[in-house]
């Protein structure tokens, strides 16, 4: 009798559920009936509230409960990955709705996490892309998105030595790259 293979797990694991949240799937924001325009951020949904999106382009995701998100830049070969905490009940369903309740810390991706992001990049035929993850207090890490035109100067504002520009410029210079390990030269 013929076996199939083993099934390769990746590192990054699929989202447990916590209940359901929304996120929009364009520019985050919503203009009220008044005309204020305010963002419009990663949102726990009801069950009652799903027949208000049925009939609707939505997005809907599990919620997961994380001790903190990361924001990984791949950049050719490189990863260069920042922590992100959030000290406040919104900021830790999206860590975008109390930008000033954040702090910053580079970080080094397990091995496996950055594999995974690298062939994803490279699946795609990218040459950089910025991905979110989440990380829960079990050491679990969980997959939310890759944008390939993904905003980067933000977290060298707050980390200034974080070399995702430079990164970038040597990238477009053509300069060869050695592998890389977030940020950091592979030994030779």
């Amino acid at each position: 009798m013929d076996r199939e293979p083993p099934v390769r797990r990746s590192p990054v694991q699929p989202r447990r559920s916590n209940g359901i949240v929304t996120k929009t799937l364009t520019v985050p924001q919503i203009t009220e009936d008044d005309h204020d325009v305010r963002p419009l951020y990663t949102t726990p949904v009801m069950g009652s509230d799903l027949d208000a999106v049925a009939t609707g382009i939505t997005h809907l995701q599990h919620r997961v409960l994380t001790d903190y998100a990361v924001r990984a830049h791949t950049i050719g070969t490189r990863t260069i990955a920042v922590r992100i905490d959030a000290h406040t009940t919104a900021g830790r369903t999206d860590w975008r709705a109390t930008p000033e309740s954040l702090t910053y810390t580079p970080i080094t991706l397990p091995t496996p996490v950055e594999d995974t992001l690298n062939a994803l990049v490279q699946g795609y035929g990218l040459s950089y892309a910025a991905s979110d993850l989440l990380a829960d207090s079990h050491g679990r890490w969980y997959f939310v998105d890759l944008n390939p035109a993904g905003q980067y100067r933000w977290p060298e504002n707050e980390l200034p030595d974080l070399g995702i520009t430079q990164a970038l410029a040597q990238l477009l210079a053509g300069d060869p790259e050695r592998p890389r390990r977030n940020g950091l030269t592979a030994a030779a």
